[in-house]
């Protein structure tokens, strides 16, 4: 069976601080902007504002269908180690379908 390769477009977010790459994802964590309107590098600014290291998440997914980097995958994330997690805008009505 054919596969589909997804283009993730790279961020060049600036982190402050060391990061732990001790990461070993078992699961993914799919999560929402609670904003009308937001980039990566809007949850970048605000995770500093918070006095953390940078985004907490490993990808951003855009409302138009793009995927950007966020924090590098072996690096622990938001939602703690052994986790990878994804923030995703939603268009007014539509779905998330996960194969695994």
């Amino acid at each position: 069976m054919g596969g589909y390769k997804v283009e993730i477009i790279n961020s060049n977010l600036n982190f402050k601080g060391n990061l732990v790459y001790s990461n070993n994802p078992k699961m993914v964590i799919v999560h929402h902007a609670d904003a009308e309107r937001c980039t990566i590098q809007d949850i970048n600014h605000w995770h500093l504002q918070n006095g953390w290291a940078g985004c907490g998440y490993h990808y951003f997914g855009s409302k138009d269908g793009k995927i950007y980097s966020g924090r590098d995958e072996k690096a622990e994330g938001y939602f703690g180690p052994m986790t990878l997690a994804a923030v995703v805008k939603f268009q007014k009505a539509n779905g998330l379908a996960c194969e695994w």
